[in-house]
């Protein structure tokens, strides 16, 4: 006969992994740098964009405009030489332990891999492009009369948007869904 787990045994574990929804979010996090990547690749055979012009899709608001940056965000770091290197560390330690989380965390309700995945999947192609060509490929320009918004692209869109769900999910919904758990296991509802 198998001993009940204490609350904290439990609160400590949470729900197990999950193999196949750990194989299908690492292959939607696969799919999404294949389409930062693309989406890269289809900028920098733009003659226009590489010649220094802009394709408007809002005129007076939004447009594509090629700019590479050597540093981080607003090119924080920008032709440090010592700064792609220090970023191409961070991308790569941050890709591991997202890539973990999202392994560890794949039984968890689906809002906590889905944004790990895309924290995961923006690092990794922000990181392929330091690697491949010492810096990152931008091209999202926001735009106002003379007010630019910092031009970023796919992989910046991703970060952004997984860390914005991974805070609601953490702020809104991780207790809530810890003590669901908790009750399950008291109520042998699922085995541990």
């Amino acid at each position: 006969m198998k001993k009940n787990a204490t609350k904290q045994e439990i609160t400590s574990k949470g729900p197990r992994i999950a193999p196949l929804r750990s194989f299908i979010f690492i292959l939607l996090a696969a799919g999404l740098v294949a389409l930062d990547q693309l989406t890269k690749t289809r900028v920098l055979a733009n003659e226009t964009l590489m010649a220094g012009g802009e394709i408007a899709l809002i005129p007076n608001l939004f447009s594509l405009r090629y700019t590479f940056n050597t540093g981080a965000a607003w090119s924080i770091l920008a032709d440090q030489t010592w700064g792609i290197y220090l970023l191409s560390g961070i991308s790569a330690v941050a890709s591991l332990v997202f890539l973990i989380l999202l392994i560890k965390r794949s039984g968890w309700p689906v809002f906590l891999p889905l944004s790990l995945t895309m924290v995961l999947a923006g690092a990794a192609g922000n990181l392929i492009d330091r690697f491949y060509l010492g810096g990152v490929v931008d091209f999202f320009d926001f735009f106002y009369g003379d007010w630019h918004f910092p031009t970023f692209n796919v992989a910046d869109s991703l970060i952004t948007v997984g860390v914005i769900f991974l805070m609601i999910y953490l702020i809104f919904f991780e207790e809530k869904h810890r003590e669901r758990f908790l009750k399950e296991q008291k109520n042998k509802i699922r085995p541990l």
